[in-house]
């Protein structure tokens, strides 16, 4: 916990980094007060707010190493990773109060993180798009012989060229733009 919470702090701050604690803290208690109103005897410890400490963390510093027994690096977002399937794991087989623990325990980290993860999303659905763009701009660059039909994708060494006198974007292959008659054009 030294680790990552003096990494917060010194990235937000002591304000921010409290109130992200205190957030985590509060939902929690309310967590907690919500279960032993329900009848429920349930002893809370503060792991779950350690791991949204650790979630943080790992989502400001991706690329923090951590060495598994002084000798195998590891990636802070593996670790990372396998803590929200974790999360995940816990949250579709555990009770109700479990459910509503880890809900409390990840709102500090939605308060926070919420935003760039959408931003995130919606940049990825951009660069999707745009690379979809320029490959369907890419594909549909081709050449095609108005005669012969002879195009850039059959003989991909062939030199098209456009005729001047031709009405519109008309293309022929070297053995026909001489001899072709000229589409349109006036005598």
């Amino acid at each position: 916990m030294h680790l990552f919470g003096t990494g917060l702090e010194q990235r937000w701050g002591a304000f921010l980094y409290n109130v992200f604690l205190l957030l985590g803290y509060f939902a929690s208690v309310v967590a907690v007060f919500i279960a032993y109103s329900q009848g429920f005897d349930i002893i809370a410890d503060n792991s779950f707010l350690y791991g949204t400490l650790f979630l943080a963390f790992a989502r400001l510093y991706p690329d923090y190493t951590i060495h598994l027994y002084f000798i195998l690096p590891i990636r802070i977002y593996w670790l990372a990773l396998l803590m929200w399937v974790y999360y995940g794991y816990q949250f579709v087989i555990g009770d109700w109060m479990s459910r509503m623990l880890i809900i409390a325990s990840i709102f500090n980290y939605l308060v926070f993180f919420a935003r760039d993860h959408y931003r995130d999303v919606m940049q990825g659905n951009r660069r999707r798009s745009f690379e979809a763009k320029v490959k369907a701009a890419s594909k549909a660059i081709q050449h095609q012989c108005e005669v012969c039909e002879n195009n850039s994708e059959n003989s991909p060494k062939t030199l098209f060229r456009y005729c001047s006198k031709c009405e519109g974007q008309r293309c022929y292959c070297p053995d026909h733009i001489h001899d072709h008659q000229c589409a349109g054009a006036e005598e």
